[in-house]
């Protein structure tokens, strides 16, 4: 939506990816998101386009009907058909069923079938014609405790396990399976399961997954597989070969199968919470629970490419910022113990550093239960240029809340890779910390208890020695609201009121190289936020106004009469944010300089600016962000015609000047390509696959020798 001053107005859903499904050709797939589900090109690198957006609810589901036709689910019961290619898309008809809160949608592409299940369990066919057949009843089911082929159904339930022929006239028989429970106190029941062709995988609340082959003439009689190596229920996928992917809690991706020994992938960044195999079985997605996905060669177990959506995790109150170092980013909490760095505009995460060294995945099944409530928040963070500082609340077993500040040192070549340099823990109070936004040589740190109002300042002994801190300001009778970063001039501001007075509130300038308290500002209502514009000129956000307060002259510059937020940016332009609007203002003189309006209200505000001056400002509005920026600020998008299936990244590309000399292949293609013929044949994609690839191969030009 174009606003006022030719302003883009752009929601970038922050919600979790619900669902992926890979076309037939392997080269597109769709992901729903939120109320939006976009189209995958995939290539050497995942390029995605958005083709569609609800306007009634979220998106349950997104289905290839066929390489050209794409079903969307919304959780309102509305299935919506979109015409797709690799250019454009279109929305071709809506259909509103007789069915509400949908909690999960199945698809069978042989004859098209649409499955639902809505948050009763009932198990609907939908039809051709739109309308609904009920096919079973289960109360308290899950979208996971049903799994659905062209013949049969497979529905789990406590121990039990049951397989329901869609045609008694199949030859398929009814027939189920109860697991035996090791101990009263043990339950280990049956919480995920998925079904292909003559094959049933079934995962068990301990980790093992049971495997069945054959159901379709003896059902579970014939015994079952069982691998067990997970520490906790995973997420399963089956091929029609019976191999079934794995994975959970230990960011490893499982291939297992009843001969061979079990492969591994191991190099995942954090926990798995989805695992989709496309229709030939030739390709794994994986989504991690940062939100990012990862597109994985199911003969080699080799990742191929990667991208990642923006998912808001955590507290945002104190961990909303943008970075000097990483221009036109916003930094926000990843998944749990972790920083995100954000492209809003290309709706991303650029980078995501962990900064909890603990491994949940480590503990063992009976510990995991038992610690599942124990984690680490970021709650505050400070980035300088050289040096990040954070604050993590460890969340305990006997909800005991533990702080811990942490002191990381930012690498020169790339910024977001942190090194540990020092770990300190405190009690149950609440802190905040704050530090320079500018280079310095020697970096310090404010770090502020909020609840009695002492102040330390904390500086580098030495890369061996850790950090220490000196004491500026302790009482017990102050309460800090919020707190500044360190100016040019060495100065911070530290917004304040006394616990037991009404309408005591006052914000304290303090002098960092001195470590004293210069001068306190009343103020006739509670401190929003404080920010240095310059040297000495300080910008004041309170509860009934605005003002700014010359330090230098110790005297009032203006002050306007209305409850605004306040943001700074790097750059050093001023805003004021309340509900859905923005102000850019003079900080000298206070006057507005150009005002802006957002589609939703919002309670924090990021801005920064392009190479042309023109500004960019993202807003969190609830656990999505809302940008405005000037539509020169989205790069075009690359031609489609480059894209290429990730079997094409093993050959080399052709040039556009056929009187040029073939480019030398490095030697390392030439093993990636024979590579994908080393696996077990039944783990081999279809030989529509394979066989160009292998003829390209065999035509490339000799590997160039390496020096």
């Amino acid at each position: 939506m174009v606003v006022g001053d030719d302003l883009v107005d752009k929601l970038v859903e922050c919600a979790p990816i619900r669902h992926v499904d890979i076309c037939e050709t392997n080269r597109t797939a769709t992901i729903s998101v939120g109320r939006k589900c976009y189209l995958l090109l995939i290539g050497e690198e995942l390029q995605r386009r958005e083709i569609y957006t609800s306007t009634t609810s979220h998106l349950i589901a997104s289905f290839f009907a066929n390489p050209n036709k794409v079903l969307c689910i919304c959780h309102s019961g509305e299935v919506v058909e979109i015409a797709v290619n690799e250019d454009s898309s279109e929305v071709v008809a809506s259909t509103r069923l007789p069915v509400k809160n949908i909690v999960c949608a199945y698809f069978i592409p042989e004859g098209e079938k649409l499955f639902m299940l809505d948050e009763i369990g009932q198990l609907m066919r939908v039809h051709s014609d739109c309308t609904t057949q009920l096919i079973c009843t289960q109360q308290f089911a899950t979208a996971d405790s049903f799994a659905i082929t062209d013949s049969y159904y497979v529905l789990i339930r406590g121990y039990n396990i049951k397989m329901v022929p869609f045609d008694e006239s199949s030859g398929i028989n009814e027939d189920s399976f109860s697991l035996k429970p090791k101990s009263l106190e043990h339950t280990n029941h049956f919480m995920r399961v998925v079904a292909r062709d003559d094959f049933i995988a079934a995962a068990v609340q301990d980790g093992r997954v049971l495997i069945w082959s054959d159901v379709r003439s003896k059902g579970f009689r014939s015994g079952y597989h069982c691998f067990a190596w997970h520490q906790t229920t995973p997420f399963l996928a089956l091929s029609p070969f019976g191999n079934v992917f794995t994975a959970g809690i230990e960011a490893v991706l499982c291939r297992c199968s009843k001969m061979g020994k079990p492969s591994f992938l191991p190099r995942l960044s954090c926990p798995v919470k989805l695992v989709t195999l496309s229709p030939d079985s030739s390709h794994i997605v994986c989504v991690l629970e940062d939100n990012s996905l990862h597109l994985v060669l199911a003969s080699t177990l080799s990742r191929l490419s990667s991208t990642s959506f923006i998912r808001l995790m955590g507290p945002f109150r104190s961990v909303f910022m943008s970075d000097l170092r990483v221009p036109n980013s916003v930094v926000i909490p990843g998944r749990v113990g972790a920083i995100a760095w954000t492209n809003p505009l290309a709706e991303t995460i650029s980078h995501t550093t962990s900064i909890s060294l603990e491994n949940n995945a480590m503990m063992t099944s009976s510990d995991y239960f038992t610690v599942a409530e124990a984690r680490h928040e970021l709650t505050n963070i400070a980035i300088s240029w050289n040096h990040i500082a954070t604050i993590e609340v460890l969340v305990g077993l006997k909800n005991d809340y533990i702080h811990r500040l942490r002191f990381w040192f930012r690498q020169k070549e790339n910024p977001c890779e942190l090194k540990l340099l020092d770990t300190v823990e405190f009690g149950e109070d609440e802190y905040e910390v704050a530090g320079y936004t500018m280079e310095r040589v020697n970096e310090n740190f404010i770090v502020c208890n909020k609840n009695t109002g002492a102040m330390q300042l904390w500086h580098e002994n030495g890369e061996k020695s850790g950090w220490s801190y000196e004491t500026i300001h302790e009482t017990k009778l102050m309460h800090v609201d919020c707190v500044s970063t360190i100016n040019a001039a060495h100065l911070f501001a530290a917004g304040q009121n006394f616990n037991n007075f009404h309408n005591a509130n006052c914000v304290s300038v303090v002098n960092a190289e001195e470590r004293r308290v210069i001068s306190a500002i009343p103020c006739e209502a509670i401190v929003l936020s404080v920010a240095w514009a310059d040297s000495h000129l300080l910008l004041i956000s309170t509860a009934i106004n605005v003002f700014c307060w010359d330090s230098k002259e110790k005297m009032l510059r203006w002050s306007v009469a209305e409850s605004f937020n306040l943001h700074l940016s790097l750059d050093h332009r001023c805003f004021v944010y309340s509900e859905n609007q923005a102000i850019e203002i003079d900080f000298e003189t206070g006057k507005t300089k150009k005002s802006f309006e957002f589609s939703r209200p919002i309670q924090k505000l990021v801005a920064f600016s392009t190479h042309s001056n023109a500004p960019i400002l993202v807003g969190l509005a609830d656990k999505d962000l809302i940008c405005l920026y000037p539509p020169s600020a989205i790069s075009s998008t690359p031609n489609s015609a480059s894209l290429t299936t990730p079997f094409a990244s093993l050959a080399v590309s052709a040039t556009s000047d056929p009187s040029s000399k073939p480019t030398p292949l490095p030697s390392h293609k030439f093993v990636s390509a024979f590579k994908l013929l080393s696996a077990p044949c039944h783990t081999l994609p279809p030989i529509a696959h394979i066989a160009p690839q292998f003829i390209e191969s065999c035509l490339l030009p000799p590997p160039a020798k390496e020096v």
